[in-house]
């Protein structure tokens, strides 16, 4: 951000990622007794009634958009340049996977899920702003709908970085929460509590589009 602020110039070759020691540990829960969040950081918002996320800015875009869990995917549309839409675009289940979170419900893994799912725009560059503004203001969503706990899944680099951060203070809440990534390097030098690594590729971290028998693998292995 200082080289941004000297030059308006964008170089992520000189950004240093959030680095923590320790990783705060919270309760276990039965999922299946829980109420459960979803919180996806793929700048997704509904088309026809919301604006969109600021994706040019620089500087990053800190609002949240909540979007109801039994929304038609296709009334879903993508606001974030910083990974590749190819995956969502055939599918928006490989970041936000509605359906496949309602058939794990109905099969008894899930025991409810909350009534709107939470989305922001995963290109934060501004750690102070994501501790000071935007997770508080995730946090409190979660407790609006009185979850058990939280599903975050991030789709490019400086998402894992935001979604690292949001599951450390969900778990400081009292509230447990999983990610999954392929991004691990990240969350790791974070100290994200708890994750589950892919091999998937940037922009599709649930799975390949319209395979939902891969997509209910990666959750089911995440909530393990």
């Amino acid at each position: 951000l200082a080289h941004y602020e000297k030059t308006g110039e964008t170089n992520f070759k000189l950004y240093e990622y959030s680095r923590n020691e320790d990783a705060p540990s919270g309760k276990a829960i039965d999922l299946s007794q829980s109420k459960l969040l979803f919180v996806t950081s793929s700048g997704a918002y509904l088309k026809a009634s919301q604006t969109a996320f600021d994706a040019a800015n620089p500087l990053g875009d800190y609002s949240v958009r909540l979007i109801p869990q039994s929304s038609r995917l296709d009334d879903l549309a993508f606001a974030h340049e910083h990974y590749d839409h190819q995956y969502v675009d055939q599918d928006p289940q490989s970041l936000v996977p509605l359906r496949i979170l309602e058939s794990l419900q109905a099969d008894g893994v899930i025991g409810e899920l909350a009534e709107n799912i939470v989305s922001f725009h995963g290109y934060t560059p501004n750690v102070s702003i994501i501790l000071d503004e935007l997770i508080p203001q995730i946090i409190g969503l979660a407790k609006d709908q009185q979850v058990d706990a939280a599903l975050l899944v991030p789709a490019w680099p400086l998402c894992t970085q935001a979604v690292s951060l949001l599951n450390r203070a969900f778990e400081i809440e009292g509230i447990p929460s999983v990610m999954t990534t392929w991004r691990d390097g990240i969350a790791r030098i974070a100290k994200a509590p708890r994750a589950s690594f892919t091999k998937l590729p940037r922009g599709a971290s649930v799975g390949a589009p319209h395979d939902s028998a891969q997509q209910r693998r990666v959750l089911e292995a995440t909530f393990e």
